[in-house]
């Protein structure tokens, strides 16, 4: 975990050490010992002490308070068995805390508290610098300006399943995808889908996904194609907020024009079956000039748990709808039944 943590910085932080090329003046010693004499020299400039002042918010920026707060310190010239040191704190009631070590760089390990979930991607600032060389301006060097962590608050009834695709499109090129068996199958491959439904009898397609336009226009267009479906698009900048789906302001496409050389993130709430079920989808794409197609991957979460069947108390509410009829299993051909019933 600690190579991980700091690797990518301690690269960095080579390059900005002051050249060895000095210590062959120094007669009668090993390269070796030449370096250990040279670090002895200047790890006073490069260590120091130091107070690290950080914040713990949620993905809305809610203060966390009694989150643990594991870091880790490192000091420059000491061999790597004690290179390292370790270090944790807890919040106050304003998600604030203090460590106060001794180094040359401190980061973060990781962050925990009951009902929050912490992830590195939050948090793309997790390693501080110090030493006498360094000019000590920006967050986490003051307690008026505290280095921000992020943790994503779990809820209580939350989309799971989480999965993904990818895939490129072409003008006119479309994508079918089936959110709840999470299968998809294109334009080019229709018997794809004679083979999918003959072994799946509940195979069926949520939503499309198609291209249209030429290169500087094109539109990425999406469509609900059962009745009373659609989409609730929101701006999230993690699609793991979506969790409980709205119940209203469902449209039944959502329309994206892309542009020259131009990427991006299309985030929604889908409404399926007519409200038998509900997924949040994020769709990025990627177009690139010299090419003429669109390159595009989707992540997708629903609220279906367990194995082919619906949140609980709608598997029970089908089962009671079907009562008196023979006993078969869940297939997208009862859904309307259900939908109706509901």
């Amino acid at each position: 975990m600690r190579r991980g943590l700091f690797l990518g910085m301690l690269l960095v932080i080579s390059s900005m050490q002051p050249s060895l090329a000095g210590l062959d003046l120094i007669p009668g010693l090993s390269k070796m010992d030449k370096a250990k004499e040279y670090w002895r020299e200047h790890r006073a400039e490069r260590n120091e002490d130091f107070i690290f002042y950080g914040r713990v918010v949620d993905l809305d920026g809610v203060p966390v308070q009694g989150a643990l707060v594991r870091m880790e310190s490192r000091l420059w010239g000491v061999e790597s068995g004690s290179a390292f040191r370790n270090y944790q704190a807890t919040t106050d009631s304003k998600g604030n805390f203090t460590i106060g070590g001794y180094g040359e760089l401190i980061g973060l390990l990781e962050i925990t508290r009951d009902g929050y979930l912490y992830r590195f991607e939050y948090n793309r600032s997790r390693v501080l610098l110090y030493g006498k060389h360094v000019e000590k301006k920006g967050p986490g060097y003051g307690s008026q300006e505290p280095m921000v962590f992020k943790m994503r608050k779990k809820a209580d009834l939350a989309l799971v399943n989480t999965y993904g695709m990818g895939w490129l499109l072409r003008t006119d090129g479309y994508r079918l995808v089936d959110l709840y068996r999470m299968d998809m199958i294109d334009d080019a491959n229709m018997m794809g889908a004679f083979r999918i439904s003959s072994i799946f009898r509940d195979w069926h397609p949520d939503i499309s996904i198609k291209l249209e336009g030429e290169p500087g226009q094109y539109r990425l267009v999406l469509e609900a194609l059962d009745p009373e479906s659609g989409f609730a698009q929101i701006d999230v900048e993690y699609p793991e907020q979506m969790t409980l789906a709205p119940e209203q302001g469902y449209q039944p496409r959502i329309v994206v024009p892309i542009g020259h050389d131009e990427f991006g993130q299309v985030t929604a709430y889908v409404r399926n079956a007519g409200g038998l079920f509900y997924s949040a989808i994020s769709l990025r794409y990627n177009h690139v000039p010299v090419h003429r197609y669109v390159e595009c991957n989707i992540g997708a979460r629903t609220n279906l748990v367990g194995d082919r069947k619906l949140e609980p108390g709608l598997y029970e509410e089908y089962e009671r709808q079907v009562k008196g009829k023979e006993s078969q299993p869940l297939r997208r051909g009862d859904l309307p039944l259900l939908s109706e019933a509901l």
